[in-house]
């Protein structure tokens, strides 16, 4: 069967996907070596000399990458001194403490997923293993929770509020439970908006809780509790227990999702 689009069309996006992806790894390392941190820094445009020796970096290698930033759109480049500058409307998205960071943290899980391709590869025939184990996949897990925790930080009070009647139960004091929360910080979140709800969070990572534990303790929240669970065998006694439940990010990766 043929296809609507031309053959030339279909080779163009194709090599849209592949530059892009090496657009992505270049993000990376940028993130990675604080390119951007200290371009985000200037006040004006310079060389990638100044660049370079301002963040202590090797020149050769920070020319390199910053022509793969220019040819991108990412940076900008001033062509009658070879000057480069990160425009002012794109800092935002190299800066984690802001919500619209979450674009290029995604783009930080592409390593660790990576590594993971031929395993997850492995499980596609009939007699191939069933999964890839949850352990496996504990750094790109931990980094979810931090892209996460930017995002939810704006976002999840506003999604509650949109729910008809959600944000009248919760105030009155109701049960709830947050599935796969990771470091907890959607739980910690919905604990502090609504003190007279009880929140327990639940985990596989340990030492995700913990630093969950550690943000609840610092705001002496005494209506949240975080534990280490599985989320496909969950205590008997909770069946009927909530009036709550969330769960994000999580749903698609169980084995059986009802």
């Amino acid at each position: 069967m043929e296809g609507s689009e031309a053959t030339c069309d279909f080779a163009e996006k194709l090599e849209k996907v592949f530059s892009g992806t090496f657009t992505s790894l270049g993000i990376i390392t940028g993130l990675e070596v604080g390119l951007f941190d200290i371009l985000s820094n200037f006040k004006e445009s310079k060389s990638y000399i100044e660049i370079a020796e301002k963040g202590g970096l090797k020149p050769r290698y920070v020319k390199e990458l910053l022509g793969c930033m220019t040819s991108a759109g990412i940076v900008k480049i001033d062509p009658e001194n070879e000057k480069y500058y990160l425009p002012e409307n794109h800092r935002k998205f190299f800066d984690k403490s802001k919500s619209e960071s979450y674009i290029v943290q995604y783009m930080e899980l592409l390593p660790t997923l990576c590594t993971l391709r031929e395993k997850v590869a492995k499980c596609y025939p009939i007699d191939g293993p069933k999964g890839v184990s949850p352990e496996q996949y504990k750094c790109f897990a931990s980094h979810m929770s931090k892209v996460s925790a930017v995002y939810v930080n704006h976002q999840l009070i506003s999604y509650i509020d949109q729910v008809e009647g959600l944000t009248h139960m919760l105030e009155s004091g109701v049960e709830c439970l947050d599935l796969a929360c990771g470091t907890g910080h959607t739980t910690v979140i919905m604990a502090e908006r609504f003190l007279h709800s009880n929140f327990i969070g639940g985990d596989f990572m340990a030492e995700q809780l913990s630093v969950g534990r550690d943000i609840a303790n610092s705001r002496n929240l005494t209506n949240i509790t975080l534990q280490q669970l599985n989320v496909e065998n969950l205590p008997q006694e909770w069946t009927e227990r909530f009036d709550f439940v969330l769960c994000h990010y999580a749903i698609h990766d169980l084995e059986r999702k009802d």
